[in-house]
């Protein structure tokens, strides 16, 4: 069956047959079938669709899964896509997700004291901010009483990204394709970024330590005085600065290779960071349109809406065109590197004429200095291939 005919059997049926005996059951069998693959895009060599109905007993939280086997065959590890029924049968939830068994039992680390549910939301919202992705529908809830010991709870720990179905609004097949095959391509560059696809500890201890050692701010005080500043801070433009060159590598080396783990170091890390500036930019935008109400009115940051429309701010230029604006903010140096995922470069492309990015940066300057002006600068979208080096990681920017 195709996804929409699939999640439809599941709505229909899967509360009454629950109250059946589990054991050769039709609609546990339709579940460990998966959903039809013929119908999508992306490569299926190494994938494998499948689901579960429960193992002797029905499961609450029922699902059904799309697996990388370069990564893991098995939801109890590893990162996935996944179909994850609520247990009232009144929604269902895409999403890229992982393994709570491997959070809960399997990983071990003395040295990372945290409890199995503070690693999966640190790893969850490590790869939200390096994959640019703004979960910003409500968490999912897949049971009225998730306990810490159930797979419901672990998924809603593990979400790194969901798109909801109501039930009795559920999208054509073609939607449905359509957001898994987006869905999908987020997997990809997540997978591009671990450090090992083949050693799931050693990705998983990276990414815990980074985010140990990262945030968007490491000081109490200097956090409460940005907090108290965004009310009332605004954003100057600058010119567009020119990187330093980089000075040749010595003669007979080659140029280093840039490594999964060079990628993070020292960049804009906190979801908080990146929605500051996007709400600096929105008020921005709103002045700027001062003398035209009927545009003012108008201007909406799109990012709280989901993270499909591969860019932050709606706006527009004085002649009423559409402005499309990605927001990138760092403590960092103007020149330092931001990333874009394959959904936001793909964007700027087709919207050259219309699209900008403004890139904020020495945000933190808000509490270090007697400031309130934050610092920024617009890259435009017909510029995109010729200012901007671009190297797929997801996508890591640099200045040239």
């Amino acid at each position: 069956m195709n996804i929409h005919d699939t999640l439809e059997t599941v709505f229909d049926n899967y509360l009454a047959e629950k109250e059946k005996p589990f054991k050769a059951n039709w609609l546990a069998a339709t579940f460990r079938e998966g959903i039809d693959a013929d119908g999508l895009s992306f490569s299926t060599d190494n994938v494998k669709i499948y689901g579960s109905g429960g193992t002797s007993l029905w499961a609450a939280a029922p699902w059904i899964a799309i697996c990388d086997t370069e990564i893991t065959k098995s939801v109890q590890r590893g990162f996935f896509v996944v179909y994850l029924f609520s247990e009232d049968m009144k929604r269902v939830y895409l999403s890229l997700n992982q393994g709570w068994t491997f959070w809960e039992k399997e990983f071990k680390d003395e040295t990372i004291d945290m409890s199995a549910e503070a690693k999966a939301k640190a790893v969850a919202s490590y790869f939200q901010n390096e994959l640019s992705i703004r979960n910003t529908a409500l968490p999912m809830k897949l049971s009225a009483n998730s306990s810490k010991h159930n797979l419901a709870f672990g998924y809603e720990a593990g979400e790194i990204y969901s798109i909801e179905y109501d039930a009795n609004q559920l999208p054509s097949n073609t939607e449905l394709v359509k957001d898994l095959e987006l869905m999908w391509s987020k997997f990809l560059n997540l997978k591009a970024m671990l450090q090992d696809t083949k050693d799931l500890e050693k990705s998983a201890t990276y990414i815990l330590n980074y985010q140990r050692i990262t945030s968007y701010t490491d000081n109490a005080e200097e956090a409460e005085t940005i907090a108290d500043k965004l009310e009332h801070a605004s954003l100057i433009e600058k010119e567009r600065p020119i990187p330093r060159k980089k000075s040749k590598s010595a003669k007979g080396r080659k140029n280093r290779t840039v490594r999964k783990t060079d990628y993070l170091a020292e960049q804009e890390r906190k979801q908080k960071l990146g929605l500051s500036g996007e709400e600096l930019v929105l008020e921005y935008e709103k002045e700027r349109l001062a003398n035209y109400p009927d545009l003012q009115n108008k201007v909406k940051r799109v990012s709280k809406e989901g993270d499909g429309d591969g860019y932050d701010i709606f706006s527009f230029n004085f002649d009423g065109s559409p402005l499309y604006i990605e927001v990138k903010t760092t403590n960092n140096e103007a020149t330092a590197p931001f990333f874009m995922s394959q959904n936001e470069y793909a964007f700027a492309l087709e919207n050259k004429e219309n699209y900008v990015i403004y890139r904020l940066y020495q945000f933190t300057d808000l509490a270090k200095k007697n400031i309130d002006q934050v610092k920024f600068y617009k890259i435009q979208g017909q510029n995109i291939e010729q200012e901007l080096n671009l190297i797929p990681a997801a996508y890591q920017v640099n200045l040239k």
